[in-house]
């Protein structure tokens, strides 16, 4: 007999399985991977990254070399593969890479081959 407030116990066995089929799951197992195209900006904040799309539109080339020079952001070298931790969806313009630990935002477009 059950009781009312408890559960069912096939429910209850579902969500045990369930529990312990997420224990062996891996904390990146859903992580994508891309490739870098060279020649793009990326930067270590999204604050920063943000600020040089609006420079790029302005072509505010001074305020682009200062934020390279403060080594706030950088040119992404072609080839690299990287994680992607924020993936700019379908509309989206920027995403959030790491590689070998070091976190970037860069545009979409200097990303390829999603794995």
């Amino acid at each position: 007999m059950i009781r009312r407030g408890t559960m069912k116990p096939e429910r209850l066995a579902l969500c045990f399985a369930l529990g312990l089929f997420s224990f062996f799951i891996p904390e990146n197992a859903s992580a994508l991977q891309a490739t870098t195209v060279g020649n793009n900006f990326a930067c270590f904040q999204e604050s920063d990254f943000e600020d040089l799309v609006k420079f790029t539109v302005a072509k505010d080339y001074g305020s682009m070399t200062a934020y390279v020079k403060q080594k706030k952001c950088f040119m992404l070298k072609e080839g690299l593969t990287v994680k992607v931790l924020k993936s700019p969806g379908m509309f989206g313009g920027k995403a959030q890479c790491a590689y070998q630990g070091v976190k970037f935002w860069t545009y979409r477009e200097a990303l390829k081959d999603y794995k």
